[in-house]
Formats: C-alpha cells, sequence, structure tokens
C-alpha cells in the first residue's frame, strides 16, 4: 500500500497563475445544465412560455398565453419602469391611441378592416420586440454565467478543493 500526502487548496489560496488555469477549465460550470430554466419559469408567470431558442442563430419561439395587451400589461406590472420593457408600455399607449382613433368606426358586425390591419401590424411588432427581448436576456445570463466571476463564486460557494496544478479534488 502506498500514501500520498496531498496538499489541497481553496482557490484564493492558489496561485493567480493557477487560479486563471481553473478558470478557464471551468469555464462553462455554470451553463452545462439547464441554466435557463429561471428564465423560462419567470416569464411563464408573465404569461410567456419560451418554446425553444438558439443565441448563435438569435431565434427564438414563443408562446403567448394571453393576448399581446395583457403580456404587455403584465411585463410592466412585474417589471415596473424598465427601459428594458419600454417596448410593452409603448405598444399599450399605441393601442389605447388606436382603440379611441377607431372607435366609431366599427360596422354593425363588430369589422373595421383598417383597425384589424394596425392593430395586426402593432401585435406583430410587439411580439418581434419581446422576442428581442427574451434573446437579451438569454444572452446576458449566459454571458454572466460564463464570466470570470461567476465561476469564482461557483467554485467557492461548492467550497470546492484544488491540487496546486488547479485540478479539482
Amino acid at each position: 500500500m502506498k500514501t500520498i500526502e496531498l496538499t489541497l487548496y481553496k482557490f484564493d489560496e492558489l496561485p493567480k497563475e493557477t487560479q486563471e488555469k481553473v478558470i478557464i477549465d471551468n469555464r462553462y460550470i455554470n451553463t452545462e445544465f439547464d441554466w435557463w430554466e429561471c428564465t423560462y419559469q419567470t416569464w411563464n408567470e408573465i404569461g410567456v412560455r419560451i418554446e425553444s431558442f438558439d443565441l448563435y442563430m438569435m431565434d427564438i419561439d414563443i408562446l403567448l398565453f394571453y393576448s399581446e395587451e395583457d403580456t404587455a400589461q403584465s411585463i410592466l406590472s412585474f417589471f415596473g419602469h424598465n427601459e428594458n420593457y419600454d417596448f410593452a408600455r409603448r405598444y399599450l399607449e399605441y393601442k389605447k391611441k388606436l382603440d379611441k382613433t377607431y372607435e366609431d368606426s366599427f360596422d354593425e358586425y363588430g369589422e373595421c378592416v383598417e383597425y384589424d390591419e394596425e392593430l395586426d401590424d402593432a401585435n406583430a411588432l410587439f411580439q418581434a420586440d419581446l422576442r428581442d427581448a427574451l434573446l437579451s436576456w438569454l444572452r446576458e445570463e449566459m454571458e454572466y454565467l460564463e464570466s470570470d466571476q461567476a465561476i469564482i463564486d461557483t467554485l467557492e460557494a461548492n467550497d470546492y478543493d484544488f491540487t496546486i496544478n488547479g485540478e479539482i479534488y
């Protein structure tokens, strides 16, 4: 039987060069799993289901549980006056103006072609802005999770021990 004596170090006890190696070796420690689940849950509460996304292709598929108007109100209620979601406020202001402009233009069947066309355009723009906001959110979240500081925080929070070569023990 052989006995090996091994000295273990906490991240902050490692030499600077080894710390840099540990960070590089663990760049994806926070994104190796379904890191987007919290984002999915948050937006699900607001009334938006993220079906899938691809940050490299800048593509996202979403499903709204409610109308665009209700979704915009939900976004503003959840986030307040956040410039990232100003598109929701603009949509609601435009929708209100649109309703007022056409309120006397409906026929006995409740139809007004001009209103429907403008509303369809506004809804499409709102959904495009929402998709852009969600992609930005996800990209920023991933960039943070892969940042040096987030990696260090994870390593320290999990109380990892390292060999002098920077390998997790």
